[in-house]
């Protein structure tokens, strides 16, 4: 089954090579879809968004995490310095 040039247009449109790759082996490959290319579409950009917020929330943590001990450290190293 060939793809719509309205959703075709919408996968070019995305920036993600891969995500692109990974939407067109989906909507070409064999195997029987229960949904439409459009469904398929929406839930593999929806999916990807999810894992990116996701990523970005963790990575965020992490470095908050790493000011907090960088902030710490400096304190503590103060703390020494003075009862020496």
């Amino acid at each position: 089954m060939s793809i719509s040039p309205e959703l075709q247009a919408k996968i070019d449109a995305l920036e993600d090579e891969r995500l692109k790759a990974d939407i067109l082996d989906v909507l070409t490959g064999p195997g029987k879809r229960r949904a439409t290319d459009e469904a398929i579409y929406e839930m593999i950009v929806s999916s990807h968004a999810r894992v990116k917020e996701q990523q970005a929330r963790l990575r965020q943590w992490e470095d908050d995490e790493v000011a907090a001990f960088a902030e710490y450290f400096k304190e503590k190293s103060w703390r020494i310095l003075l009862n020496s």
